[in-house]
Parts: structure tokens; C-alpha cells; sequence
């Protein structure tokens, strides 16, 4: 078996870190800019108010969300020896993966407006989960090809299926509704 490892896009990486900046900023601008117009003499301006709280509301979210795809989607496979690890994008920390307790992987795909994105799930023993999305990686149409080689468990495609409002369920799961 021949070494492998995944090519990063720390494009994607940076554009990320540059709106959780962005949206950090208008978050605690608007914040500190339409706090002191609440009150007009004794009263409350509700105008002001209810702007403030949706206004605050979209931009913690987008906040959280930028936050959260940088801090969850920054591993690079490398697959060296017949062994599989997982190192960090950002760290450069590698974890060994026993493929004893990985359940196995499956393929998906999820549209948006702008294309549709294919995506590689990692399901462990313990319940967690990992996901490659496409656009993180220059090489990703190797991954698939590369974890078979390696001997694990292809377990099929699953739809992609949305739950909440920035999750989604995973057919493979036990512990998924």
C-alpha cells in the first residue's frame, strides 16, 4: 500500500478565519454603537431594541457558526505504513486511528445553492463522528479509493438529511433519530 495524504485547503481555512473576524467585529460594533441609543430620556426605544436583539442574534450565529467549522473541520488524513492517523491543520498534532475502533466510513452528499458537495463520514465504536467535506480537501477524490485499500469498512451512501439549524442526521448512527 502506498503512503497517502490528504492536501488541505487553507484558502477555505483562512476565508473562514476572516468572516468569524468580520462577523466578531460587527457583533461587538453594532453592540457597543446601538446600546447607548436604547434609552431616550426615561424610556426604552423598543424599535432600537427589537433591531438590536435580531441583529445580535444573526451575527452570534454567524459567529458560532464559523467558530465551529474551524475548530471541527481541520483534519488531514494520512494514511502511512497501513496505518491511519488524523493531524491537525492548525496544530500539526497527529492521532493514531486503531482501526479497531472505527466503526467504518460512508459517503454523502449535500446540495446548496452553489453546488453539491461531497462528503466522507468517519463513524467510531464510541459513537463520535468525523466528517471531510470536499471543498477541504484538493485531493479528495483518492480518500475513498485510499480507506478501502486500507481495509476499512465501506458502509455505504446515506442521504443527507438536515436536523435543527446546523446539524444533521447520520444513518449510520446508532444513537440518530
Amino acid at each position: 500500500m502506498d503512503d497517502f495524504k490528504t492536501r488541505y485547503n487553507y484558502i477555505v481555512f483562512g476565508l473562514r478565519f476572516l468572516f468569524l473576524l468580520f462577523f466578531a467585529g460587527l457583533f461587538f460594533g453594532f453592540l457597543f454603537k446601538v446600546t447607548p441609543s436604547l434609552w431616550t430620556g426615561n424610556q426604552i426605544n423598543w424599535k432600537a431594541a427589537i433591531g438590536l436583539v435580531a441583529y445580535l442574534f444573526i451575527s452570534f450565529w454567524a459567529v458560532f457558526h464559523f467558530g465551529k467549522v474551524l475548530l471541527t473541520e481541520r483534519n488531514i488524513i494520512i494514511i502511512q505504513n497501513g496505518q491511519l492517523y488524523l493531524k491537525d491543520a492548525l496544530t500539526s498534532k497527529v492521532v493514531f486511528v486503531d482501526k479497531a475502533t472505527l466503526k467504518g466510513f460512508s459517503t454523502s452528499v449535500y446540495r446548496t445553492k452553489i453546488n453539491d458537495f461531497r462528503t466522507i463520514i468517519f463513524y467510531f465504536n464510541n459513537g463520535d463522528k468525523a466528517e471531510f467535506k470536499q471543498f477541504m480537501y484538493w485531493n479528495f477524490k483518492y480518500i475513498k479509493p485510499k480507506l478501502i485499500e486500507l481495509g476499512i469498512s465501506y458502509l455505504g451512501h446515506e442521504p443527507s438529511r438536515w436536523k435543527g439549524f446546523d446539524g444533521r442526521h447520520y444513518l449510520y448512527d446508532k444513537n440518530s433519530s
